[in-house]
C-alpha cells in the first residue's frame, strides 16, 4: 500500500520536509504583531539552526507584504510549508491564515533574512 502522502517527510526536531510541489501557508498579522517582541526571530533561528536551509519558514516586512499585495497595508507575515507552524503562530500571534502560491525557491529570493533584531531600553 502506497503512503497516503509520499512527498511528506518528517524531520528531525519536529515539522515536516516536503518534496518539489507542496503548498506553503500564510499567516498575515498587523505589524509589529510578529516582529515586535523578539520571539518569532528566536523561532526562526531554533528551526534553522535545527533544520538548515530545510526549515522551510520565511518571514515577509509590511513593506514586501504591500509591494505583493498579499494582504492590507501595515500587516507582516510568515510563511511556512508545514501548517503546524503557522497554526502554532496563528494561536501565538493571532492574524488570518491564507495559502499562498508562491514557491519556495521565489520565498528564498524574496524573504530570505530573519525577522528584525528587537532593540532593547536595557543595552
Amino acid at each position: 500500500m502506497a503512503a497516503p502522502f509520499p512527498s511528506l517527510i518528517p524531520a528531525p526536531c519536529g515539522g515536516l520536509l516536503w518534496g518539489a510541489a507542496y503548498p506553503l501557508h500564510l499567516l498575515l498579522v498587523a505589524a509589529p504583531g510578529l516582529s515586535s517582541d523578539g520571539q518569532l526571530r528566536e523561532v526562526f533561528q531554533e528551526r534553522r539552526s535545527c533544520l538548515g536551509g530545510r526549515a522551510s519558514i520565511w518571514y515577509l516586512t509590511p513593506e514586501l507584504v504591500a509591494d505583493l499585495a498579499l494582504g492590507s497595508p501595515g500587516e507582516e507575515a510568515v510563511a511556512a510549508a508545514d501548517p503546524a507552524v503557522i497554526a502554532w503562530l496563528e494561536l501565538r500571534f493571532g492574524g488570518i491564515q491564507r495559502p499562498s502560491s508562491f514557491t519556495p525557491q521565489e520565498l528564498d529570493t524574496l524573504a530570505p533574512a530573519l525577522p528584525p533584531q528587537v532593540q532593547r531600553a536595557w543595552g
